[in-house]
């Protein structure tokens, strides 16, 4: 499933690959070229 965050690129340093961390999402249906498809909309992103 995909996923989205807006205005969380200063995490990006922060944030490794296969790092394990808590999330406050919901749950979107993102509609592209004809096809829709589940997508995660993250609100916050907190490190454990």
């Amino acid at each position: 499933m995909d996923a989205i965050a807006f205005k969380k690129a200063d995490l990006e340093p922060d944030l490794k690959v296969g790092e394990s961390v808590n999330l406050i999402a919901y749950l979107d249906a993102n509609t592209w070229q004809g096809h829709t498809f589940p997508q995660l909309v993250v609100k916050e992103i907190f490190k454990l």
